[in-house]
């Protein structure tokens, strides 16, 4: 995506349905999307309410989203706050021309506000950054993952301890890593698995 922009990105633009208030699906999102574009991502982005109409239709609208949210847990609280002032909510829902008129101008002037108030676009620098960033917390997965298996093998088999004091990394025991990664979602070849079980013997 930002590859094929390349001039970078402006502004990120995240929607969530007033009408369902919130759902740990928007979290589970933006855990995803920040942990593959990084910080910068949220710094360049900003966050629409779509049905605004199901709430009286005035200035107070977002803030009522936002505090409703808000009180519903800690991570909620984080969500909002990290839009900070990047926030609208527009009746998606509207036949009325001059509502949809406005709609498009609150996206537009958000979006460029959003544009002035970083110093440059997000571009491949932020990019490379991110998939660095995600590259070392996967890493420290990994680690733990086989800090635990080794663990493991020690209390069922005292003589695997001796293994691990020579450094011995056997085909058989990367298998038996191979084997536990799915079940954290990542994966990593041979060569990486041994490196970091080296590492953490």
């Amino acid at each position: 995506m930002v590859v094929e922009s390349p001039h970078g990105v402006h502004a990120f633009i995240f929607v969530v349905n007033a009408n369902n208030r919130f759902t740990e699906g928007e979290l589970k999102t933006l855990r995803e999307l920040k942990l593959e574009f990084g910080e910068e991502f949220i710094k360049h982005s900003m966050l629409v309410f779509s049905f605004g109409n199901i709430i009286i239709d005035d200035g107070s609208t977002v803030n009522i989203i936002c505090e409703t949210i808000k009180s519903k847990g800690e991570e909620n609280k984080k969500f909002i706050e990290s839009f900070r002032n990047r926030i609208i909510a527009v009746d998606n829902k509207s036949d009325i021309l001059a509502k949809q008129q406005r709609n498009r101008k609150s996206v537009i002037f958000m979006a460029l506000r959003v544009s002035q108030n970083c110093q440059s676009a997000y571009n491949e620098t932020f990019f490379e950054a991110a998939h660095q960033e995600k590259k070392k917390i996967k890493l420290s997965e990994l680690g733990e993952i086989i800090f635990n298996l080794i663990t493991r093998k020690i209390k069922n088999d005292s003589s695997f301890i001796e293994r691990v004091d020579r450094l011995q990394v056997s085909d058989e025991f990367i298998g038996d890593i191979q084997r536990e990664l799915p079940l954290h979602g990542l994966t990593f070849s041979h060569e990486e698995i041994k490196k970091c079980a080296v590492n953490v013997m």
